[in-house]
């Protein structure tokens, strides 16, 4: 792997990351109408992040890494490998993230009443953790096989 190539990896990793953090306030949005992000940014987010995943390639790897640099990265790990420890990465975050967004709703049920669609973002948000963490190398395959398709296709 070249320092373009990790480096468009990790942008299109960190756009996983933030298109799953999205998501619980995505969910609130729609199950309670009400939440103080402004209902504008989450659609500009998500379609910055989206940008990023589909065009990481062209764009940020063009601005971050010169043209002629084309060291490449010594490693024994393959680019699945990088990915697979990366969605594991993230899949604990997500969770971290889903866990301490469920305990900050369920502190607030003795003052407000309780609805079970207060909780429903934070179970999604960890169920998508441990899907990331413990589908990991899957996820990493299926990236493969879709990145394939689209160079035959080419």
């Amino acid at each position: 792997m070249t320092k373009r190539e990790v480096v468009s990896l990790a942008m299109k990793l960190l756009a996983v990351y933030f298109l799953m953090m999205t998501l619980p306030f995505f969910l609130a949005l729609l199950f309670d109408g009400q939440h103080s992000l402004p209902k504008i940014s989450l659609p500009i987010g998500i379609a910055g992040m989206s940008c990023i995943l589909l065009f990481g390639n062209k764009i940020i790897a063009r601005l971050l890494i010169p043209d002629d640099d084309t060291t490449p990265v010594t490693t024994h790990l393959l680019v699945s490998d990088w990915q697979a420890i990366l969605f594991s990465a993230i899949g604990v975050s997500v969770v971290i993230k889903g866990v301490q967004s469920l305990v900050t709703r369920i502190s607030y049920i003795p003052q407000a009443p309780f609805s079970h669609s207060l909780l429903v973002p934070s179970f999604i948000s960890i169920s998508i953790g441990v899907l990331l963490f413990f589908q990991a190398r899957g996820l990493a395959n299926l990236w493969k096989f879709f990145q394939d398709k689209r160079k035959i296709g080419e």
